[in-house]
Parts: C-alpha cells; sequence; structure tokens
C-alpha cells in the first residue's frame, strides 16, 4: 500500500483525499507533487544512490529547486544538505562523502533529509529502522 499510494506500485484502484482533495497518484512524480513522500524499507536498492554523496542523494527529488536554466547551483544543494546533515546528526566527514561509506543508520537518516528538505505534507516510513543495529535503535528511543 505505501509503495502504491507514493506512486512506485500499481495504485488501489480508487482515488483517495488528502487535505479534502480527491487526489488520484499513477507516478512517484505525482505523489512528490502533492506532497507525499517515502522512506522505503530498503534504502540501498530503493532509497539511496549507493555510490553518490551525501549532498547528491539529498538534492535529488528537488534538483528543480537547486537549478537554474537546467544548471545544479552546487552551493544551494550543499546548504540544503549540510541542513539536513545536521538537524539529523549524520556522523559523516562532510556532506560531499559517498553514502556507501556511512552506517545502516546514518544512510537511513540521509534518506529522511532527502525528502524532509521537500517539507512533505505526508512522509511513509517504511521498516524505518531495519538495517539498523540494535544499539542505534536503542539510543534513538531512549
Amino acid at each position: 500500500m505505501a509503495k502504491a499510494i507514493a506512486g512506485l506500485d500499481a495504485s488501489p484502484g480508487k482515488p483517495f483525499f488528502l487535505t479534502a482533495k480527491n487526489i488520484s497518484i499513477n507516478t512517484p512524480r505525482d505523489a512528490i507533487e502533492h506532497g507525499i513522500c517515502l522512506a522505503p524499507e530498503n534504502r540501498r536498492t530503493e532509497g539511496l544512490v549507493m555510490e553518490m554523496s551525501i549532498c547528491e542523494n539529498v538534492s535529488l527529488p528537488s534538483l528543480r529547486t537547486h537549478s537554474r536554466c537546467g544548471l545544479i547551483q552546487r552551493k544551494s544543494e550543499r546548504e540544503t544538505a549540510r541542513q539536513q546533515s545536521s538537524s539529523l546528526n549524520v556522523k559523516a566527514p562532510g556532506v560531499e562523502s559517498r553514502v556507501m561509506n556511512l552506517s545502516g543508520g546514518n544512510q537511513q537518516k540521509v534518506v529522511l533529509g532527502k525528502w524532509l528538505a521537500r517539507n512533505p505534507r505526508v512522509m511513509i516510513l517504511d521498516e524505518p529502522t531495519r538495517g539498523i543495529d540494535v544499539g542505534a535503535k536503542r539510543k534513538s528511543t531512549g
């Protein structure tokens, strides 16, 4: 159901309501345009581009915000990534670090950061603690 709402899987066939408005979602772009974001269960294959940096991953869903005349404004892109990394306490040498070199918990924070940067109306978290070590889970809830 989460993937269908986010436009990734076949829709359940019926439109649904979001803020008293009947909407229909057929693609991920439709969902994003309506302010619906999905942090998927498998961050490595569905949530991140592992070979890219934190900065690049955070900016992917918001490239229009960070571009002018088709060119990415790197300063804007880095600033957003720094804000998200700082607010989510991502442990990395910097936003240019590749996400493949981060712990599972920090990779998950990058997934959350890229969607939070869009100021979503609805954020669907599909198994948000999957693959995160038990100690990290305890720290975040304790």
